[in-house]
């Protein structure tokens, strides 16, 4: 769902904040790697829960999308 968006900026953005997500750093790690405010990386994870309508702590679900974020990277 979140590739579907209109605008390209938006998806880079938040495919950037689902791999950082999804490796399993802290938030304010994630937030310090992206340049953003600890607060921002919390709305947007909220955000992309639920695009997606999954929880991104369970474990399967960050199994899942890595390897989706893996195979988009090798398609593109």
């Amino acid at each position: 769902p979140i590739l579907n968006k209109k605008q390209a900026k938006n998806i880079a953005e938040d495919l950037m904040t689902l791999e950082a997500l999804v490796s399993g750093d802290s938030l304010q790690v994630i937030a310090d790697r992206l340049f953003i405010h600890k607060q921002t990386v919390v709305f947007r994870k909220k955000k992309l829960s639920e695009a997606l309508n999954a929880d991104l702590d369970a474990p399967a679900t960050r199994m899942n999308l890595t390897v989706a974020i893996k195979l988009l990277s090798l398609s593109a």
